[in-house]
């Protein structure tokens, strides 16, 4: 079983890599992907590698995340539109089931050294943009659109109340389990999001600890290691 699911796995990161980058960039196989990826949504040139491609330097799906989280883990899923993109500074790691999903035009920029533990999602309409060494943990939901439009009363197709706002994280930034982190939000360099935090809205001020629902800054003048 083994061997079948690495060779499934095989077969998927050759499509994967040849349907999304040009023939140079694509017999490299910089995208590693699992076998149990789900591929709803993959187009050419939606993924984009600013750094000097090299085998299974992105890998997606392969890591189980941390030893001891409770629930198991789904299949990664892929979602990009044609009009969306992926941007990779380098190195990245994203653990099993992950989601990414990019529409209308939304982007996301994974940093140099990006780590992801499992269960997460991203979702894009506007631009979701990580700095380098950024570390988050499992559960975690970012994501720059809210998913349904509101409109005032009798203005339905009007005026559009709630439109996407771009996310921007410093780098060497700690987001913790179960942290959601909402359209508009700005997150400082050095900076902790803690766990279970519920970010609402920008926190330019770096090497923070920011915590709570809807979350402030709990504590200034810190800083952390992996």
């Amino acid at each position: 079983m083994k061997l079948f699911k690495m060779l499934v796995a095989l077969f998927k990161s050759v499509y994967f890599n040849f349907k999304v980058f040009p023939i140079k960039t694509a017999i490299k196989l910089p995208i590693i992907v699992s076998h149990n990826i789900k591929l709803y949504n993959l187009h050419a040139r939606t993924v984009l590698i600013e750094s000097q491609p090299t085998f299974g330097m992105i890998k997606f799906g392969w890591s189980q995340g941390s030893t001891g989280i409770s629930g198991r883990s789904e299949a990664c899923k892929w979602s990009v539109d044609k009009n969306s993109k992926v941007i990779f500074k380098g190195r990245a790691n994203l653990a099993n089931g992950i989601s990414v999903r990019c529409d209308n035009g939304g982007t996301i920029v994974f940093g140099e050294n990006f780590i992801c533990n499992s269960n997460c999602f991203f979702a894009s309409n506007r631009r979701i943009e990580f700095g380098k060494d950024v570390l988050i943990g499992w559960n975690t939901n970012i994501r720059d659109v809210d998913g349904h439009k509101v409109y005032n009363v009798n203005e339905r197709g009007g005026n559009i109340l709630n439109p996407p706002k771009e996310i921007i994280i410093g780098s060497n930034v700690w987001i913790a389990a179960y942290v959601d982190i909402l359209k508009g939000v700005t997150i400082g360099d050095g900076c902790v999001v803690a766990y279970r935090a519920c970010v609402t809205r920008r926190f330019d001020k770096k090497n923070c600890i920011i915590g709570g629902f809807p979350a402030e800054v709990i504590k200034a003048n810190i800083c952390w290691e992996r």
